[in-house]
């Protein structure tokens, strides 16, 4: 549909393939959480951290179908909202539109905060860089690159989650290379018996980490930019979620393994500064990043800190890039449909880039 203009178009062009979705999906769930939370979970509950993830990945999954299945029938942009608005009132889509309005922003300033203190705290020294230059700076270019990336088009776009969340997956894979050489069946049944008759534990450990499987979201959100969404979308959506389970309970399992080894814990402790392998286990409950890196470099070497610190950084990118993405789509949603923004925001230029004028947005007139 072509504004009467000439220049704009009104539709969005459907450039996603399965792989642009998956990446979409993945790159939002493997965020920050898998190198914080993990550690966080094992220190809980053990290897029974894997049960904890299984079982948040099953409550997520009944969303996900219901996602999945509003995906095939009402194949556009918005998602959530768009559900809402073909099943519900008026006043109630206008709250659920504008509460991802202003959830998806503040994701992704999240991912965008949390990327400018991982550089400052890892990458400045390493890379020389003067403790004068503000730590914001790194989020703020990040940013830049997102939008620019965003506006050259879906197509770029999706290419772009890609290669990030190809890299991300790659880094990941190769810590899991590691420490997968140390397999240790013994200490995975050992934390198993210790710990899976804690039903409460580990009811709360997967209340904490049920969040890191709600990217699917996001591959519904830009159902009307992919090709064949009513079998892309669902297909996208559960492969997503179950190769991130995967992903989540192979790194509990590298981490179980290692906290289960006399000589990791003392190699941790000396590197991290503490005072025994009793401090060490601690450490890993409220650093679980720097844990799973330490883990790293245990397994890989001295490289590998900087595997899992890159790792996540390329993380919290293709997760803000995700959110940035699906975020600008359900604004157009609420646009075409009930006005609650300015029309011209529903123009997008021909090659299926979104160019909002640069006014605010404005709720219906009292």
């Amino acid at each position: 549909m072509s504004d009467p203009a000439g220049d704009v178009e009104t539709e969005l062009s459907r450039d996603i393939g399965l792989v642009g979705a998956v990446a979409i999906g993945v790159g939002t769930m493997i965020a920050a959480g898998i190198f914080v939370l993990s550690g966080l979970a094992v220190s809980n509950v053990g290897a029974a951290a894997i049960v904890a993830f299984l079982l948040a990945a099953v409550v997520a999954s009944f969303t996900a179908f219901a996602y999945a299945e509003f995906a095939s029938i009402y194949p556009e942009s918005g998602g959530g909202y768009m559900y809402v608005a073909n099943v519900f009132d008026t006043d109630l889509t206008y709250i659920v539109g504008w509460s991802m309005i202003l959830g998806y922003p503040a994701s992704a300033a999240f991912y965008l905060a949390s990327f400018s203190d991982w550089f400052y705290r890892f990458m400045y020294p390493a890379l020389s860089i003067p403790d004068a230059l503000p730590f914001w700076i790194p989020g703020l270019l990040i940013l830049a690159l997102l939008v620019g990336v965003n506006l050259k088009g879906t197509e770029e776009t999706g290419m772009f989650q890609i290669a990030i969340t190809g890299l991300k997956v790659a880094l990941i894979g190769l810590f899991l290379y590691g420490g997968l050489q140390a397999f240790d069946a013994s200490a995975i049944t050992v934390s198993l018996a210790e710990n899976i008759t804690h039903v409460r534990d580990i009811g709360m450990t997967s209340a904490l980490v049920f969040i890191t499987f709600f990217g699917f979201e996001a591959i519904a959100t830009n159902a009307e930019e992919i090709k064949n969404p009513g079998k892309t979308v669902p297909r996208a959506i559960f492969f997503s979620m179950g190769f991130v389970t995967v992903v989540y309970a192979l790194v509990v399992l590298v981490i179980v393994i290692a906290i289960h080894d006399p000589q990791f814990l003392s190699f941790l402790a000396e590197k991290a500064g503490l005072g025994s392998a009793a401090a060490a286990e601690q450490f890993i409950a409220s650093n679980g990043e720097i844990a799973m890196g330490r883990a790293a470099q245990y397994y890989l070497g001295d490289v590998g800190f900087y595997v899992i610190i890159v790792g996540a950084l390329l993380s919290m990118l293709s997760a803000a890039n995700a959110t940035i993405l699906a975020g600008s789509r359900v604004k157009l949603a609420m646009a075409r449909r009930d006005h609650h923004h300015p029309r011209r925001l529903t123009r997008q230029a021909r090659d299926g880039a979104p160019r909002p004028p640069p006014q605010p947005v404005r709720g219906p007139p009292p």
